[in-house]
This record gives structure tokens, C-alpha cells and sequence, in this order.
């Protein structure tokens, strides 16, 4: 079974996305092996020799496991074979199909040329019309090995494996695909996490994301209240790995340990990935101290003693980070905020992530002076669906 990026196909389907191409969606996920990688849905902008901007969009782009790539054009209902080749007719829009082909071609080309260094895209192309037969092939203005239509469709799975063959996933491969995951703003998701082999994967969102980056502060001091699904996760992995790309070390620490490992899973290699109390228990028994953890269900002083043997500490220069990122700040005791300053350089970048409404343990607000705070009240992925779920309990004549 292929992997399916971003492999929420529920909510793709949610957003209206066009019906033939979420059924073909689930047949490539059903009938390619599962060294291959399905991208869906696209979109690209190239600045043209005029000045002016073209868009597009992918279909499908298919990575096997050596890294080449197969684009897929998908066109739904009729199509026009006029003396230039294939047109789709959009109402008063018209799109010559190999054109818009071979634009998603050279784009894709292009920026990968410029993001590795000047190597080249290894890429194909198939265009796929399931509901037309097309008369005329020689006409279509594309290679007739390149196109399938509505009497050979049951053949795509096959012709996708003829073209670029299974392989066993290498470094080519995986440098390709971290160019995908880039270009379409994805990354694996925390939150519905599966395991190394077969992570969630979302897009990232807009709203929250973009506003944050149009920020500038330096160092950063910067605290999001935000609701659930407003994208303080997303923010949080986009921080942490911007720090590693600029050369800094960055620490996140949240509360929960299945959190911590979750997060630790899909986050690059380079930085520090703890719970509060993960972080004091690692770092006094480097400095020679033992705890007897046993003690701490009869008497709960031990953490306080832990506390303080931190604060009474000398912090070495193995144990500073360049930027901090907490998350469950709700959860955190107003006091770690300055044990964790212990831990940082003087112009450490600092991200705080809280959601009052999660405060199950009723702690008090952790105050944070010098700092900017951004009030997040959006649910980002409530937000792509509602229209079509509000809909659908029309139908249903269900009260909302």
C-alpha cells in the first residue's frame, strides 16, 4: 500500500475535493507497493521573463524509492482535441493540457535545482483521463506511452510501475522527498501520531504560521495562547527546525511524556527534545546526583529539593541552548520558567505555547515578562470543514 502525503484523505474529502480525484487517490494508495510516496494537490507559482507570476497545480506527484519522480495530470469529463493538442474547457477558461504539463514539469525542475545545489530532478510525467477516450493520439500533443484514458485507466498502477520501478528507499530518494515535504508545507503530525514507519502527515497552517513569521524580534520573546487546532504544534516544529537550519540549538520541552516521545519522532536530529522533569532528572545525574524516586510517592519534597539543587547549580556550556520552546505551558509551574532561563545563552530565541482551556491541573499562570503575547482563537482545521459539515447536517435535517 503507497503512502499518501498528506495522508488525511478524510478531510481532503471533507473539503470538497473533485471526486475523481480522490477516487483515484485511494487507487494509487491501494494499488502501489509501498515504496512509493503519493503527493497530492500541488500548487505552484513561477515568475515569468515579464515580470509576470504563473500558477499551477500537481495532481499527483509519485516518488519511488531511487527518488524519480512521475507527475500526474488528471482531467475529469470531456476534453477537445483541437490542431494544438488536448484542451479542458473551465467555462470561458480554456487549458492546453500539455502546456500546463510541461509548465509542473520545468517548475518542479527548476526548484529543485536550485534547493540541492544544481542536481537534477530525475521526473516524468502521465496524463490521465478516465472519462474520455481520446480519437486522436498522435494529435493530443504528448508521448502516447504517457497518456491513459478511459479505456486503458484499470492499467495506471501498472504504467506508474513501468516508469519509475519499485526500489527500496535510499539517500537520493529521501533528499527528493524532503524537497516535496517543503514545497507542499507539510510535517508530520504530533498529534495523530501512527509510528516511524507510517507518521500522519498534515499541511501546515496558514493563519497562525504566516502571522508569526511576519514577525520580527530579536531575540524572540513571544507567547501564543491558543486554542486546540489553531496550529501551536505546527509553529512549534517550524521554530525548532529553523533554529537547526540557522546553526542554533534549540530545547523544546513540554510536560507529558508521550508528548515528549511523539515529538522527538518527527523532529530532525541536532536539538533537545525533554519534559520538565525529564530535563532536571537528566541533568543533575550528569553533575553525579542520584534520586531516590521511590521516596517521591510518600514525600513530594524531592521534587522541590530537585528544584533547588538546579537553581544552586553552575550550568556548563554542553547544557546551553540558543532557543526555547515550551509546550503545555499551562501546565508548567510559574517557577520553571526561570530555572529554565539557567539553560540558555543570553540571546536565546524563546517560543511559549499555552492553551488556558487545557489547564486541567489548574496552575497558575506563568508570568513572562518582556514579552510579546499573540491571542490564537482560531481552529485552523475546524475552520476547512465546517462548511461542508454544516452542510451535510442540512441534508440530514439534523439541528446544529
Amino acid at each position: 500500500m503507497a503512502r499518501i502525503i498528506p495522508n488525511d484523505i478524510g478531510d481532503v474529502a471533507l473539503a470538497q475535493a473533485e471526486r475523481g480525484e480522490l477516487a483515484t487517490l485511494y487507487y494509487l494508495k491501494k494499488s502501489l507497493p509501498q515504496s512509493y510516496h503519493v503527493f497530492h494537490g500541488l500548487h505552484w507559482t513561477h515568475e515569468g521573463y515579464n515580470g509576470q507570476t504563473y500558477y499551477g497545480e500537481a495532481d499527483f506527484v509519485v516518488v519511488n524509492g531511487e527518488g524519480k519522480v512521475l507527475v500526474i495530470e488528471q482531467k475529469d469529463g470531456s476534453l477537445f482535441e483541437t490542431d494544438v493538442g488536448l484542451v479542458k474547457s473551465y467555462g470561458a477558461s480554456k487549458k492546453d493540457v500539455s502546456r500546463q504539463i510541461h509548465r509542473t514539469l520545468d517548475n518542479l525542475r527548476t526548484k529543485y535545482s536550485e534547493v540541492s545545489g544544481g542536481e537534477k530532478l530525475d521526473i516524468d510525467y502521465l496524463f490521465y483521463c478516465p472519462e474520455y477516450v481520446i480519437k486522436n493520439m498522435k494529435a493530443a500533443g504528448l508521448e502516447q506511452n504517457r497518456i491513459i484514458d478511459a479505456k486503458s485507466k484499470d492499467d495506471l498502477a501498472n504504467r506508474i510501475q513501468e516508469l519509475i520501478k519499485p526500489h527500496n528507499i535510499n539517500d537520493s530518494s529521501r533528499s527528493v522527498l524532503d524537497y516535496l515535504f517543503d514545497r507542499y508545507d507539510i510535517y508530520p503530525d504530533i498529534h495523530t501520531y501512527k509510528d516511524l514507519q507510517s507518521k500522519a502527515f498534515t499541511r501546515l497552517s496558514g493563519g497562525l504560521l504566516k502571522t508569526i513569521s511576519n514577525i520580527e524580534m530579536s531575540p524572540l520573546r513571544l507567547r501564543v495562547k491558543g486554542v486546540a487546532g489553531c496550529g501551536k504544534s505546527q509553529l512549534a516544529r517550524h521554530i525548532y527546525e529553523k533554529a537547526i537550519s540557522d546553526n542554533r540549538r534549540p530545547m523544546m520541552i513540554c510536560y507529558t511524556r508521550p508528548l515528549k516521545d511523539k515529538i522527538e519522532s518527527v523532529v530532525s536530529a541536532g536539538g533537545y527534545v525533554e519534559t520538565w522533569y525529564g530535563l532536571c532528572d537528566k541533568y543533575l545525574t550528569e553533575q553525579g546526583h542520584k534520586f531516590d524516586y521511590e521516596r517521591a510517592t510518600k514525600d513530594p519534597t524531592i521534587w522541590r529539593e530537585m528544584l533547588e539543587m538546579v537553581i544552586a547549580s553552575d550550568v556548563p556550556d554542553e547544557w546551553l541552548f540558543s532557543t526555547l520552546i515550551v509546550e503545555e505551558g499551562q501546565d508548567f509551574n510559574p517557577a520553571w520558567y526561570e530555572v529554565l532561563e539557567l539553560f540558555l545563552t543570553d540571546d536565546a530565541d524563546i517560543l511559549w505555547l499555552e492553551d488556558a482551556y487545557q489547564n486541567v491541573r489548574n496552575t497558575d499562570i506563568t508570568e513572562l515578562p518582556n514579552f510579546v503575547t499573540y491571542h490564537a482563537k482560531e481552529n485552523t482545521a475546524l475552520q476547512k470543514v465546517l462548511p461542508t459539515l454544516l452542510m451535510m447536517c442540512c441534508h440530514l435535517n439534523l439541528n446544529v
